[in-house]
C-alpha cells in the first residue's frame, strides 16, 4: 500500500491539466457536436474530466525514452516485486471511477458486455498511446487489470443504482438489477 499511496499522491499534479482539458473538450461537445437541446449535465463534465486526467496521467507520469516493448505474456507482471504489484492494484483503481461514470453517462452501455468492451477499448488505447509515444510498455497485463477496474466501477454502479431505486421504490429494484445484470 505503501507505493500505491506515494504513486497517487505524485499523480495528483497532472489532475489541474486534467480538469482543464476535461473542461474543453465537454465544452466542445456541449457547443459543438451535441445537437439536441443544449443542457448542462455536472455527470457528463465530470465523466469527460475524469477521462483527461486519466489519459494525462497515464501519459505523462511515464519515463519517456521506452524502447517500443511488448509484454503480451498474462500475469508477468504479477509477483515480481512490491513495486509491480502497486502498479497492478493502481491500474485497477485507476478504471473504477471511468467504470462508474461511464455507467452515469453512457446509459446505453449499461450491459455487462458493453461495458467490458467499452472499457477493454479504452484501456487498448492508453496502451497503444504509451507504446507509438514510448511512454511505457505496452502490456497485456495493464489491458486486463484496467477492464478489471472499469467492470468494477460498473458493479458499483448497478449496485448504487440498486441502492438508490430500494430507497424510492423496492418494487423497481428487481427490474434494474435484471436489466443490468
Amino acid at each position: 500500500m505503501k507505493y500505491v499511496m506515494q504513486d497517487l499522491w505524485g499523480t495528483l499534479k497532472y489532475a489541474p491539466y486534467g480538469v482543464l482539458v476535461g473542461i474543453l473538450i465537454y465544452l466542445f461537445f456541449f457547443f459543438c457536436i451535441q445537437k439536441k437541446k443544449k443542457k448542462f449535465s455536472v455527470i457528463q463534465l465530470l465523466f469527460w474530466i475524469y477521462v483527461a486526467v486519466m489519459i494525462i496521467i497515464t501519459f505523462f507520469s511515464r519515463e519517456s525514452g521506452h524502447d517500443g516493448r511488448i509484454d503480451l505474456k498474462i500475469g508477468s507482471s504479477l509477483g515480481i516485486n512490491l513495486r509491480n504489484n502497486a502498479y497492478i492494484v493502481e491500474n485497477v483503481l485507476l478504471f473504477i471511477p471511468y467504470g462508474f461514470l461511464l455507467a452515469l453517462v453512457w446509459r446505453k452501455a449499461n450491459t455487462l458486455w458493453k461495458h467490458f468492451s467499452v472499457g477493454f477499448l479504452t484501456s487498448l488505447f492508453i496502451e497503444i498511446l504509451q507504446l507509438v509515444s514510448a511512454r511505457g510498455i505496452f502490456q497485456a497485463d495493464d489491458i486486463i487489470t484496467n477492464t478489471i477496474g472499469s467492470l468494477v466501477g460498473y458493479l458499483l454502479y448497478g449496485l448504487f443504482v440498486a441502492w438508490w431505486i430500494e430507497k424510492q421504490d423496492a418494487e423497481l429494484c428487481g427490474k434494474i438489477i435484471t436489466h443490468y445484470f
